[in-house]
């Protein structure tokens, strides 16, 4: 008699664990009450499956983690069980790979973890180890993860499905979530974006992840707007450009400036070290060619072009002829005016140095 028992107690959350999390586009599908004990299980055993390898990749990441995780989930709307090879019960598993692929840290959503359980483990690990924190339901936001409990007493140890919010519009509470619609198996159920009366009682709850600020993304190789990333190791902007394939002349570089916010551009070491920096991150935006007429118009009628003093000395050296006129003559400097009159790839050689002492001569040599 105690093994009958035994076994119709184990049958019976077997049930529980298969119908754990169902849920139907526009309600949930009536389940039994699970004990927390049942539940527990569910926790022990589910939700230990990495499938993001599966996932369709046509989404873009920004950096703003809130945003990725949803762009994400939606790159996947209508994939099954089946489709993204998951063979468990997988509401929270898919919200651990979206996690993921958007590029959240394991801090923040555990999806690292070998075990990391099912949506019991993931509320409790989130709130006590990576800095969730609870929301009311009215004020959720795109981004956030939502919790329900088919029983309606909101309780924690009764978790059943697991979600990511979307938007939070005319009393209704929006989500995509994996694992949904009425289907029979966990093959057969998709990704889907359901919503809800911000009052339906089988929320849970809705918790709000430590999503780290937006940081920049490195844009991709193709997208146009960037200049190629530079990945060597001058810390010369002229080179990095040339390096990269694109006009280092003081003028263009004064459109790019202009296009990465940086006003006035003469030049300076501080000037080009910004640009250095952004090229070197693959971050340096081109100049549009609407930016670039309307640059070309401002530098043309605003920038008055500078010179040193002319030398009337009758040295052959550069570096004399620059100190006898007051200025810098280190390497460093003499590169950028070298940049500053059109040589490229200054290196100090006899004929680039003649054709500053020419200028120089002639009152003809452009400050940077």
């Amino acid at each position: 008699m105690k093994k009958t028992l035994e076994k119709i107690l184990v049958t019976g959350m077997m049930v529980c664990l298969m119908l754990t999390c169902m849920i139907g586009t526009n309600s949930p599908v009536t389940l039994p009450t699970i004990t927390a004990e049942a539940a527990q299980v569910e926790t022990q055993t589910s939700s230990t499956q990495d499938r993001s390898g599966y996932f369709n990749k046509n989404f873009r990441i920004t950096g703003n983690n809130a945003k990725d995780i949803i762009s994400v989930a939606t790159a996947q709307l209508n994939k099954n069980g089946r489709d993204l090879h998951y063979s468990e019960e997988w509401c929270s598993d898919f919200v651990n790979d979206c996690a993921k692929l958007a590029k959240i840290s394991y801090s923040v959503i555990p999806y690292t973890y070998t075990a990391h359980g099912g949506c019991i483990y993931l509320y409790r690990y989130m709130i006590r180890n990576c800095g969730a924190k609870t929301v009311s339901v009215s004020d959720a936001q795109p981004g956030d993860i939502i919790f329900f409990d088919w029983s309606g007493k909101k309780n924690p140890d009764n978790f059943h499905h697991v979600a990511i919010v979307t938007e939070v519009k005319n009393g209704r509470i929006y989500f995509i979530g994996g694992n949904q619609t009425s289907a029979n198996t966990l093959y057969t159920r998709k990704v889907t974006k359901s919503s809800y009366a911000v009052g339906n009682s089988n929320i849970g709850r809705v918790i709000r992840p430590n999503y780290k600020t937006p940081t920049p993304v490195t844009p991709s190789s193709n997208d146009n707007t960037y200049f190629p990333k530079y990945t060597g190791t001058s810390s010369s902007i002229v080179i990095a450009l040339q390096k990269v394939g694109a006009n280092s002349t003081y003028s263009y570089r004064t459109l790019i400036a202009a296009a990465n916010g940086i006003k006035n551009y003469y030049g300076t070491s501080a000037q080009n070290v910004k640009l250095l920096n952004l090229l070197k991150k693959g971050q340096l935006k081109k100049p549009s060619n609407a930016a670039v007429t309307n640059v070309v118009k401002t530098v043309v009628n605003t920038v008055t072009v500078k010179y040193f003093p002319k030398y009337t000395g009758s040295s052959g050296s550069i570096v004399i002829a620059l100190q006898k006129v007051g200025a810098n003559s280190t390497y460093s400097y003499r590169s950028k005016i070298a940049a500053a009159n059109g040589i490229k790839n200054y290196s100090g050689t006899a004929s680039q140095n003649t054709k500053l002492v020419t200028l120089i001569k002639q009152g003809k040599l452009v400050k940077p």
